[in-house]
Parts: C-alpha cells; structure tokens; sequence
C-alpha cells in the first residue's frame, strides 16, 4: 500500500479536517525532534 492509498483511507475514515489536524501535530512532533536531536549533536560535540 502506498502512501497516497493510505492518505486515502484516512481521508475517507476521519474526513479531511481530522487528516489535516494529524499531518500537522506530525508535522510538528517531527520538528520538536529534529531541534532535540539538534542539541543533543551540539552536546556531544562540546565534550
């Protein structure tokens, strides 16, 4: 199954504004991550 299919599904089960409110708390997470990640790489480089 692909991506899209998969969008697809959740579309048609939770309708577009559940889909939209996921993606972005995903999105979102995704970015809290990267600036965790980030800081830890910059405190293991500083020791």
């Amino acid at each position: 199954m692909t991506k899209e299919q998969e969008y697809i599904i959740a579309v048609t089960k939770y309708g577009r504004r559940n889909c939209e409110k996921i993606i972005k708390s995903i999105l979102y997470n995704i970015r809290k991550m990267h600036k965790l990640i980030n800081k830890i790489e910059r405190s293991l480089m500083n020791e």
